[in-house]
């Protein structure tokens, strides 16, 4: 018999056998692991449900891209406006930012719309991320 049918007979019938025992603190930590594993169900649910809500009450974003990412509601009216008028967005964002440093007045209420904007997508990004994360090792704690 060589070394590795040797190895081979090990392998399917080990020569050491090891007897299960009853361990009270391994059960007691079997326990306490369903307990925690329950309230994280509970918790990452209410979490997710409750951050899944918070970004439906944004308006999407479109998915075809101008250079930047729009919402798309805002999106379809540029491109209306633009083909409209037969203009390019470019050349509308161009002449709309230049019409804006004219008027202080709607330069001012243009950028105080636009901080606002920022303000909601970046939450709608932070959101997304912390969904994809806890989505994550919620897949890992399964």
């Amino acid at each position: 018999m060589s070394l590795l049918d040797k190895i081979r007979k090990e392998t399917e019938a080990p020569s050491v056998k090891v007897e299960t025992r009853q361990d009270a603190l391994i059960e007691n930590l079997a326990e306490e692991n369903k307990s925690t594993q329950k309230q994280l169900t509970n918790t990452h649910e209410d979490i997710e449900a409750n951050l899944s809500a918070e970004l439906a009450s944004f308006p999407p974003i479109a998915q075809k891209k101008v250079g930047v990412r729009l919402e798309e509601d805002v999106l379809a009216g540029l491109e209306a406006t633009c083909k409209q008028n037969k203009i390019t967005i470019e050349t509308f964002l161009e002449a709309a930012f230049i019409a804006c440093q004219q008027e202080s007045l709607v330069m001012d209420a243009t950028i105080a719309d636009a901080q606002a904007r920022l303000a909601r997508r970046k939450r709608a990004g932070t959101i997304r991320s912390i969904l994809t994360k806890s989505q994550n090792l919620y897949k890992e704690v399964k």
